[in-house]
C-alpha cells in the first residue's frame, strides 16, 4: 500500500523512518520510499517542489451539450479545498439555470449555455495552478484570517494562514449557490457569507495546531451591526445564524 507523511523536522522524520522500517521488517515486509510524482487526497503531489495541483485531466468535458453531460462535468471536477471555487462556481451557475429554464436531462442545451460551457472548459485546459503542501506551521504564533462576500446569486468564504514573516497561505475555501425557492436578499447572503467563514475557521481551529488569533472579515455593515445589536426575535433565519456566529467568536477569543 502506498501512504504518504509529513514530520516538522529532519530527526523526527528519520525517527518514523527506522520505527516504520522495523515494525514492516517483523511481518515480512519492506519500507520503499518513493521520488515519483504521487497522489495526495486525490491532488497530484509533486515531490520535489512538494506542491499540490489540481488533476483537470479527470474533469468530463462536453460532448453532447445536454444537462445530464454538464452535471457530469460540474461533479468530475475535484476539488477538496475549494482553490478553484470561483472558477468552479460559474459552471454550477449554469447548471442551476438549466432548472430555473425548465430543461430536459437529455435534451440538447440552448446556446447560451454551450457558450458559457465551452468557455469554461477552454480556461481549465490552461490551468496549471499549484499550492505548497506544507502550509509553514513551526509551532511559532500564527493568525487565522477568513475573508466572506456574497452577491445575490453566490455567497462564499476563504480562510488563509498568516505566518510570521508575513507570508500567507490559503488553507480552505467554500462556495456556495443561493437557493432557488427563497432568493437571498444580499444582507443576508452576508450574513450566509459569515456563518461560512465561521464554519471553516471552527472546523481549521479544530483540525490544526491553535492560532494565536483568529480574524473573520466581512465588509458588510448590516451584518456587523446585526451582531452588535441583534436582531428582531420574529425573524427567526437571522436570530439563529447570528447566534452560531457570536458564541464561535467567544469560543475563539
Amino acid at each position: 500500500d502506498d501512504f504518504a507523511n509529513s514530520h516538522p523536522t529532519v530527526g523526527e522524520r528519520d525517527e518514523f523512518r527506522a520505527g516504520a522500517t522495523k515494525a514492516l521488517s517483523s511481518i515480512g515486509m519492506e519500507l520503499i520510499e518513493s521520488t515519483k510524482g504521487s497522489s495526495v487526497l486525490g491532488l497530484k503531489w509533486d515531490q520535489k517542489e512538494d506542491t499540490l495541483s489540481i488533476d483537470v485531466s479527470k474533469v468530463k468535458l462536453p460532448r453532447k451539450y445536454t444537462k445530464r453531460e454538464l452535471l457530469q462535468s460540474v461533479a468530475s471536477l475535484f476539488d477538496p479545498f475549494s482553490i478553484l471555487a470561483p472558477f468552479s462556481i460559474r459552471l454550477k451557475l449554469c447548471l442551476q439555470q438549466t432548472w430555473k429554464d425548465g430543461l430536459q436531462w437529455d435534451s440538447p442545451l440552448p446556446d447560451k449555455y454551450i457558450s458559457i460551457w465551452n468557455t469554461w472548459a477552454n480556461e481549465l485546459s490552461s490551468f496549471d495552478g499549484q499550492i505548497p503542501r506544507w502550509i509553514g506551521l513551526t509551532g511559532e504564533p500564527w493568525t487565522l484570517v477568513a475573508f466572506s462576500d456574497s452577491s445575490s446569486k453566490v455567497y462564499a468564504a476563504v480562510t488563509y494562514a498568516v505566518l510570521p514573516n508575513g507570508k500567507a497561505r490559503i488553507l480552505l475555501a467554500k462556495a456556495r449557490l443561493a437557493p432557488m425557492k427563497i432568493p437571498l436578499t444580499i444582507p443576508r447572503g452576508e450574513l450566509m457569507g459569515l456563518l461560512l467563514a465561521t464554519r471553516l475557521v471552527k472546523r481549521l481551529i479544530n483540525e490544526f495546531a491553535i492560532p494565536q488569533r483568529a480574524i473573520i472579515f466581512s465588509d458588510s455593515q448590516i451584518v456587523l451591526n446585526w451582531l452588535k445589536s441583534g436582531a428582531p426575535k420574529s425573524e427567526v433565519f437571522l436570530v439563529n445564524r447570528l447566534k452560531e456566529i457570536s458564541e464561535t467568536a467567544r469560543e475563539n477569543s
